[in-house]
């Protein structure tokens, strides 16, 4: 992935914030060095309180940074900032409780209020991650949060697995043991979030969000220590991490790449890995279970919980391949211009109506319709309006036609109109009724649009589609021969008929 540096929009230093910032700034620095002082110091009661009091200016760096980016920002990134303000809020609210009871000598020997609050900031930085890949379509953004679930839930489940027996047989405090698997699942969905764009070769990421994911980075780096060891480099860990989430909402707010870019195959390949991966451990470990014919209700229902998210995440690929294929088959079929059909699938419904008309008896008419002069057109007033004519006479055509009837843009400037059930006389008022439409599209500094029309009808005229087309074409040609702007019907000797003109006001005349 490369880290672009584009010009930036609202930077967020400038007065009056500047002072306020730059204050902030230098006590969190001054933090930072107390920090390492005092993890230099002999471990005793003093250290560890000015450890835990120090933390918290960093913090509050981070926390007043990112309301800052939240007011300078829009859309994604304003909803970005929003979430991490929260989390980082919740992050310092249990700081200040912990220094609170700290000085109070009440601090909790178990889980306390304080957990719950640390636990805060990893859903909210989970959802923060989540929305930041909303730049993705739809389809993607639901297969990668279902996925980040999958892999929450199923490595939560594996560590529950994991320290359940131990901590029921020891009598330890269970609601502790379940904080530190919520902290390790969330912790494994975090990394998860922060993991997936790197397998995207083509992102570009903004520098802002280059130092955001390496603050998240430093944040899980802690909580290993922290689970661990319980060393006192989580406090400098975590005070770095704040500095960079403070440094990325300062520099460059900006989070959301300025080009959004596909998903790689190998990064579409990794995300259904993680399903896949999770749905055999969920299986894995139910067979075990069941194997040592011991099947606790809890671990059951997580698993169960898994299986059903990983048959969803099965159901949504399904469903994202059908769209997929149907969207192929419309771009496969569909002229780009003009919406229309192409000649391709002209062919094909041809062959379906001639068939669908041999069983039934009904007759089928085929109008190929010529843009007269689009050459002239192009010349004078510029192939974008001649693009512009070509979509306002196709408009025209779809507009105007009959609900059974199939419009086609079978060439550049030639359409063709399957009519099932109109014979020779519906066939002409059809054309008629065409020309009329046709007639409202001007061109500009040419004029008035016109068009060429020929048709045939099946039976009376021809018998295979490759005789209908090739009958309509010749009536097409002799009415461009006879002046343009009219329609001619194949069925007669030689077509040595006068062509019938299609006047403006929409009666025929010879």
């Amino acid at each position: 992935m490369d880290t672009v540096t584009e010009p930036r929009q609202n930077p967020i230093i400038r007065a009056p914030a500047r002072a306020a910032v730059a204050l902030l700034w230098s006590v969190a620095t001054v933090s930072a060095l107390a920090l390492a002082l005092a993890m230099a110091l002999p471990a005793d009661a003093t250290s560890d309180l000015v450890l835990t009091v120090l933390d918290d200016p960093a913090l509050l760096v981070a926390v007043a940074a990112a309301l800052l980016a939240r007011a300078h920002t829009q859309g994604t990134d304003r909803r970005v900032w929003t979430l991490l303000a929260l989390g980082l809020g919740c992050w310092l609210a249990a700081e200040l409780l912990l220094a609170a009871l700290e000085l109070t000598g009440g601090a909790p020997a178990g889980a306390s209020v304080a957990d719950a609050l640390y636990l805060g900031f990893y859903p909210l930085a989970v959802a923060a991650l989540v929305v930041l890949g909303r730049a993705e379509r739809g389809g993607e953004r639901r297969a990668r949060t279902l996925d980040v679930v999958i892999v929450m839930l199923g490595s939560a489940l594996l560590m529950w697995w994991v320290v359940r027996d131990g901590t029921l047989a020891a009598g330890a405090e269970p609601l502790t043991r379940v904080l530190d698997v919520s902290y390790a699942a969330l912790d494994l969905g975090l990394l998860w979030l922060l993991l997936l764009p790197a397998f995207r070769s083509d992102l570009r990421w903004t520098t802002g969000r280059s130092l955001l994911v390496a603050g998240l980075v430093l944040v899980l780096a802690a909580d290993a220590v922290w689970m661990t060891t319980h060393s006192d480099v989580y406090d400098l860990l975590t005070c770095g991490a704040m500095l960079l989430l403070a440094l990325a909402a300062l520099r460059d707010p900006r989070l959301t790449p300025a080009q959004a870019a596909e998903p790689t195959p190998r990064h579409r390949w990794l995300g259904e890995a993680a399903v896949v991966g999770a749905g055999a451990g969920a299986l894995a470990l139910l067979s075990t279970l069941a194997l040592s014919g011991d099947l606790p209700a809890d671990i059951v229902l997580g698993a169960a919980a898994v299986l059903a998210l990983v048959l969803a995440r099965l159901m949504l690929t399904i469903v994202q391949h059908e769209q997929l294929l149907r969207e192929s088959e419309r771009r496969a079929s569909t002229d780009p211009l003009t919406g229309l059909f192409n000649h391709g699938a002209f062919h094909e419904h041809l062959g379906r109506e001639l068939a669908r008309a041999r069983r039934t008896g009904e007759p089928l008419g085929l109008l190929l319709i010529d843009l007269d002069d689009l050459k002239a057109i192009n010349d004078v007033a510029g192939h974008r309006t001649g693009d512009r004519v070509i979509r306002e006479v196709a408009s025209r055509l779809s507009s105007w036609c009959r609900t059974p009837d199939i419009a086609c843009r079978i060439g550049g400037d030639e359409f063709a109109l399957l009519a099932p059930g109109a014979g020779p006389e519906a066939l002409g008022a059809l054309a008629a009724r065409l020309n009329r439409a046709v007639h409202t599209v001007t061109a500009d500094s040419v004029g008035d649009v016109s068009v060429s029309i020929g048709g045939a009808v099946f039976p009376d005229t021809a018998r295979t589609a490759a005789e209908l087309v090739e009958r309509a074409d010749e009536a097409l040609y002799a009415a461009k021969r006879a002046g343009r702007d009219g329609y001619r019907q194949a069925g007669t000797p030689e077509l040595e008929a006068p062509v019938v003109r299609l006047a403006r006001g929409g009666s025929a005349s010879a």
